[in-house]
């Protein structure tokens, strides 16, 4: 598997495909997006005027649609078993031949459209006793089974799951400090919204943390800023009836460790086919 990662990407995408792009595959924007993006735009930064001639204007609320719209006939028409892209970050997995083959499609065709792989930041993701053959594959950075992360989470238990929780706890820590600092309402407000297990759905939901242990370390910093809060030490079923949600008489901060789900190990189903409308990924995963 190799997660590719173009520089600069949405400054360096040529204006004039993303126009033709539009014109063919969403025709409905195409006089909206002329009219923005057929001339340059100035800009302007002090003394200097800056000529804005690639990629989309940055604060456009249609720019992510722009850029994936233009790359997506080049994705739809790659061989790799697995073919995923979010935004410009790019992830392909199959037989080395064809991953190999679909990095080069995507440097040649990518290249033309103003898009440069960054391989500084590009991974390659494949079993130690793995050899790479290919020469740009070999310029990727080697990462190990148990440290792969995609779209910001670890997919395995391992190093970079222990690393995730970690880091989530000295943030909740830092957070909890200067929450110290205002009422106790707002930092019981602030705690329940934005700091606690908010903070922390897209791992619970997207990592095995079931039974992993800075989870419970995660539930007693949140139960220690509770007792802070409330200057009130918590028994055990003070605690479970405080991390309830609001509308069952509890406090709406609730335990991290009782919102893990259990994931069985992934498993390949193999080739389907996909039903109208859906997106063409030859490889379906699931657990």
């Amino acid at each position: 598997m190799v997660k590719l990662d173009f520089a600069n990407a949405f400054n360096s995408l040529h204006r004039h495909d993303m126009l033709t792009s539009v014109f063919s595959r969403v025709p409905e924007l195409y006089a909206y997006c002329h009219s923005a993006y057929s001339q340059p735009s100035t800009l302007f930064y002090g003394s200097f005027i800056i000529s804005s001639e690639e990629g989309p204007q940055q604060g456009d609320p249609l720019g992510p649609l722009l850029f994936c719209n233009t790359i997506q006939p080049l994705l739809s028409s790659l061989s790799s078993d697995l073919n995923l892209g979010c935004l410009d970050d790019v992830t392909l997995a199959g037989s080395a031949d064809s991953v190999a083959s679909d990095v080069a499609e995507i440097i040649q065709i990518g290249n033309a459209m103003g898009l440069t792989l960054n391989t500084a930041k590009c991974e390659l993701i494949a079993h130690q006793d793995f050899v790479v053959q290919d020469r740009v594959l070999q310029a990727f950075m080697r990462v190990d089974n148990g440290d792969t992360i995609l779209l910001g989470v670890p997919l395995f238990s391992g190093a970079g799951l222990d690393k995730a929780w970690s880091a989530w706890c000295d943030d909740l820590a830092r957070a909890v400090d200067m929450l110290r600092l205002i009422g106790a309402q707002d930092t019981l407000i602030l705690l329940r919204s934005s700091f606690s297990a908010p903070k922390v759905f897209h791992l619970l939901r997207c990592s095995p943390s079931v039974s992993h242990p800075l989870l419970q370390s995660l539930d007693s910093q949140l139960k220690a800023a509770i007792e802070s809060i409330t200057n009130y030490a918590l028994s055990d079923i003070q605690w479970i009836q405080a991390s309830l949600p609001v509308k069952d008489g509890g406090l709406g901060i609730r335990r991290v460790s009782s919102l893990a789900q259990h994931f069985p190990p992934f498993r390949f189903s193999g080739k389907y086919t996909p039903s109208p409308g859906e997106h063409p990924v030859r490889l379906c995963l699931f657990r």
